[in-house]
């Protein structure tokens, strides 16, 4: 089969070539369970959309494309875990579908990749991992599943032009530092169902005009909203919260 990068294919035929006639085929990617024989960190390599057809993967391996040029891969369909910081840094990669297979995703996957605009996550996704998208500086918007019940603390730290997001339904708790320096924002609305914000949680959301706080939210953490400096109105609907400056 044809790669679209020269390189990645040399390491992938080094890796996987089982009848050594320097090329592979779809039934010899087929064949692959275990990514870690080869690394891609800090490669130049631009294109992996061969990927897809690695249709016996299961895990895509910690730091595994952190650091390269990669600007575009397609995940194969049955992929199930992505380990820490598979993504981190990768400056090119501007967007990404990850399977509904992908059950966990694990932290900092997409840290640093300043000029990713989209992704897609998967339906059945249950948690955001702790710092998934921090400093991804160019995501304009992201549609979090509605299976999501828990995001980790700093998930959308340093977001600065995110514009949009929906909170999904069965979310209990806004973490810490979970949208701070999400400049972009505006106004956001938290669902009946939380009942607490943690400290630093909308920090430096410099363009932070309103929020609504539901009547169960029972505790707001130290700096919740600190130095949103455009802050004009703050609609609560229950007084019984600790001292907070709003």
């Amino acid at each position: 089969m044809a790669f679209s990068d020269k390189k990645i294919k040399e390491i992938c035929v080094a890796a996987f070539d089982t009848d050594n006639d320097g090329e592979l085929t779809y039934q010899e990617l087929e064949y692959v369970k275990d990514l870690s024989k080869i690394t891609l960190q800090g490669s130049m390599i631009k294109s992996f959309d061969e990927l897809q057809y690695f249709t016996s993967v299961k895990t895509i391996p910690r730091e595994f494309f952190a650091d390269s040029s990669i600007e575009s891969v397609i995940l194969p369909e049955g992929l199930e875990d992505i380990m820490s910081s598979a993504f981190a840094n990768c400056l090119e990669l501007k967007s990404i579908k990850i399977p509904n297979t992908v059950e966990y995703i694990d932290d900092k996957v997409f840290a640093g990749c300043k000029n990713l605009e989209e992704v897609i996550l998967p339906d059945n996704l249950s948690f955001i991992s702790t710092y998934l998208f921090s400093d991804c500086e160019s995501l304009l918007t992201i549609d979090i599943p509605q299976s999501v019940y828990a995001i980790n603390p700093y998930a959308f730290n340093g977001c600065k032009n995110l514009t949009n997001i929906i909170l999904p339904p069965n979310l209990k708790v806004i973490t810490q530092g979970m949208l701070s320096g999400c400049s972009g924002l505006t106004t956001i609305d938290i669902q009946k169902g939380v009942t607490e914000i943690g400290g630093s949680a909308f920090a430096i959301c410099a363009g932070l005009k309103s929020i609504t706080i539901p009547d169960m939210v029972q505790y707001i953490g130290v700096n919740a909203f600190a130095t949103c400096i455009y802050n004009h109105r703050t609609t609560k609907t229950n007084q019984k919260y600790p001292s907070v400056n709003l």
